[in-house]
């Protein structure tokens, strides 16, 4: 087997146009291969297929514009400037905005998000990515901020479902009553505790660690248990939370107060997933949203960020809908091939005034 030769598909397409002999007002038809009614120089355009592609490798794979340039060359021998392709993708994504916002109101109306955050730069200054995942969609936010007003604004104020988070002081701000903080972050801590304790300071981290080993294997049983019977091992896991936070400045050494503060100020949002496990996607770690931060950091990694606010928004769109693609089991380039074609066959254009037509 191998590689066909290079090659491209021209289609020369018929554009109508024709104007209203009533209202003076021209019209031109659309077809489904092309994006836009423009004549003269701006009539030959790339096709949604190489877009979706170049959208594909860049905005998921990371790779950079000059290679995939170089690859669409390798493929049609279709010779393209990296600045079209990035033109193109704007285009792309605005013509996303529609799907972008339906992401948004699922993962508002879900039954559970997971919520994480990391750095970002658009042009050359410090910013953010945020990501929320649900059940089925994923979205993406890059702001010059790293607050809890951006979180907030995502989920929106009717949000009712349990969100899962990291520790990060940014999540103890938001008005949910029912969140998950996530128990992988809390043996990371402890373990880093103990790396460093001294004798008898290692007695905290290690209960708290054999703590999370309990908690995670009485998960294992929850199904299988009745509700009554479930309730009781999990009532004596908040006693021993307590017992181990409850009281830490007299009990543990100075370096300590950090990890039994930690504790304590997320004590009611660490055994979520044990009260609720009517929600098969809530799990005891935010391991969902570290995942769909992967390809972002990548992309960070590879290209340094955006340069401009025009691409940072180009790119969290693009992002989310080819990550919600794949939760979904769609084909990405075939959603972003579809988006760029037309909906309608017909275009309304308003005659310019004469006064205008004639500079």
């Amino acid at each position: 087997m191998d590689l066909p030769e290079p090659g491209r598909v021209v289609t020369d397409v018929t554009v109508e146009s024709a104007t209203c002999p009533r209202c003076k007002v021209d019209y031109t038809t659309l077809n489904p291969y092309t994006r836009s009614a423009a004549a003269g120089a701006a009539c030959v355009q790339i096709g949604p297929r190489i877009l979706a592609l170049s959208a594909l490798l860049h905005h998921e794979r990371a790779v950079p514009m000059e290679a995939v340039t170089e690859l669409v060359r390798v493929l049609t021998t279709l010779e393209i400037r990296p600045s079209t392709l990035v033109r193109g993708m704007q285009r792309l994504a605005d013509r996303a905005i529609p799907t972008y916002m339906e992401i948004l109101a699922g993962i508002q109306s879900g039954a559970h998000a997971n919520l994480d955050e990391s750095g970002w730069r658009v042009n050359g200054q410090s910013a953010s990515v945020h990501v929320a995942v649900g059940d089925e969609e994923t979205l993406y936010k890059i702001t010059p901020g790293r607050g809890s007003d951006v979180p907030a604004a995502t989920l929106g104020p009717d949000f009712r479902g349990v969100l899962s988070t990291d520790g990060s002081q940014i999540y103890d701000e938001l008005p949910c009553t029912d969140r998950q903080t996530c128990l992988g972050h809390l043996a990371r801590h402890a373990r880093a505790v103990e790396k460093t304790a001294q004798a008898r300071g290692k007695a905290l981290p290690r209960r708290v660690l054999a703590w999370v080993r309990s908690a995670v294997e009485l998960r294992g049983r929850v199904g299988a248990l009745p509700r009554g019977v479930v309730e009781s091992p999990i009532t004596v896991l908040d006693q021993d939370l307590l017992d181990m936070c409850g009281g830490s400045d007299r009990r543990y050494e100075y370096e300590h107060q950090g990890l039994a503060n930690y504790m304590w100020n997320r004590r009611e949002f660490w055994l979520t997933f044990l009260k609720q496990p009517g929600l098969p996607n809530l799990d005891d770690t935010n391991n969902a949203a570290e995942r769909a931060l992967r390809p972002v950091v990548r992309c960070r990694k590879v290209s340094g960020g955006s340069r401009s606010w025009r691409g940072a928004e180009t790119h969290a769109v693009l992002a989310s809908v080819i990550r919600t693609c794949r939760q979904r089991g769609v084909a990405p380039e075939q959603q972003l091939a579809a988006i760029l074609r037309p909906e309608q066959l017909w275009l309304k254009r308003l005659r310019a005034p004469p006064a205008e037509r004639g500079r």
